[in-house]
């Protein structure tokens, strides 16, 4: 709308068309809304009304429903079919009876109606009411829009940064590995394979990391796609196992495999997904465990079938409030720049991703200065093969049930 807003909130010059063929009606309604807050225009029948709204703009539209030629439910289809008039509010004028050709309005797009005979006092502030509502309902849209704007750039930024970040990390892991494999014979100082090898370490950490935005960016664009495929148990937690412990001490934490039975059991998932979910898991309990502790990596079935893989550590442990912030996206106990502890905090986001996408649950139980237990749960179904695991919870696990 343009011109100034007064007290109501209601731009003044606001235009307003009306559209009826009782020309008496339409002198009456004339005379009601132009009182200096409203520029009134009127229509004979419909075709008038929608040539005069196809060639200028109006902040409303009231219209008689019964009219010759193109009545009121041709002016409505018309006015939301037009990109320049679709969100203009259109009042309908009808008997207070006819039920039947209000419910119809309301289904073409009607914003409200008003009942013959008009009470004209009522009229005014009717109308004002629609525009001011039609003014917050344009500020929403408006602000939407921008929002989805914005989480269209974000989305598209992460897009754009992760894949011209991973050409050239491709090159420094390729060349990196050459150097650590001394392929072209030995370096000239001992020191430089240590060099290399650091250099490589943290371009597989910096790939990783893309690779998780990259997740995180297509699962809150909905854009998550499940590349099923069995893989043994067994391998899966020990890949994830030793991705997770790769490039730390020996003596920082000693991992405890304590997988029973099912060793050989198959598992039906995106194999690449699940294992940086449980690689995350492992990788968080190292964090945060104290030096020398031991981290536990259990495999059992719940009584439902269920595939349960936990991981639990004897580390600072997590308040209860705290358990459901920690599965939001960059959301660390201590996000400050001063942190004694690195990451950006997306790993439990990441291990939530893999099981909901795979129709799971993440679940997590801890106490400050108790055991911490982290359980990725996969729904019976994804279990193929042997079902030789353990199928009453251990202790270790009960937290996790």
């Amino acid at each position: 709308m343009d011109g100034q807003l007064n007290t109501s909130g209601i731009a003044k010059g606001a235009r307003i068309l009306i559209a009826d063929d009782d020309p008496v009606l339409r002198e009456l309604a004339t005379t009601s809304l132009s009182n200096g807050r409203f520029q009134v225009e009127t229509a004979s029948e419909g075709l008038e009304a929608i040539r005069k709204i196809g060639e200028s703009k109006f902040d409303l539209l009231i219209t008689d429903l019964s009219m010759p030629g193109a009545d009121g439910f041709d002016v409505i289809n018309a006015v939301r079919l037009s990109r320049e008039s679709r969100h203009m509010p259109v009042i309908v004028m009808t008997t207070s009876d006819d039920y039947v050709s209000i419910e119809r309005a309301f289904a073409a797009g009607a914003t409200s109606f008003c009942a013959k005979p008009i009470n004209w006092t009522l009229l005014d502030h009717h109308v004002r009411y629609v525009l001011r509502a039609s003014k917050q309902e344009g500020e929403m849209r408006l602000a939407r829009r921008a929002a989805e704007s914005a989480s269209q750039l974000k989305s598209n930024l992460l897009s754009v940064v992760t894949h011209e970040f991973r050409t050239p990390l491709h090159q420094i892991l390729g060349f990196t590995k050459l150097l650590v494999n001394e392929i072209e014979g030995p370096l000239g100082a001992p020191g430089y394979k240590d060099y290399a090898g650091h250099i490589h370490e943290a371009a597989g950490g910096l790939n990783r990391l893309l690779s998780d935005m990259l997740l995180l960016t297509r699962s809150l664009a909905n854009e998550l796609q499940i590349q099923e495929a069995q893989i043994p148990l067994r391998d899966l937690i020990e890949g994830a196992i030793e991705r997770a412990s790769a490039g730390r001490q020996a003596n920082e934490v000693v991992i405890v495999d304590k997988v029973p039975g099912g060793r050989d059991a198959l598992l039906l998932c995106d194999t690449n997904l699940i294992m940086r979910a449980l690689e995350h898991i492992i990788e968080n309990a190292l964090k945060f465990s104290p030096e020398g502790a031991q981290v536990q990596v259990v495999a059992m079935l719940a009584e439902s079938g269920a595939v349960i893989l936990t991981v639990q550590d004897t580390g600072p442990g997590i308040e209860a409030a705290r358990v459901n912030d920690l599965m939001q996206p960059f959301n660390q106990g201590d996000m400050s720049f001063c942190r004694s502890k690195e990451g950006l905090g997306i790993g439990l986001a990441i291990a939530k991703i893999a099981a909901d996408g795979h129709g799971g649950r993440l679940l997590i139980h801890s106490e400050p200065g108790s055991v911490t237990t982290v359980g990725l749960v996969l729904p019976a179904s994804r279990l193929v093969g042997d079902q030789g695991l353990e199928s009453a919870l251990s202790a270790d696990g009960a937290a996790a049930r």
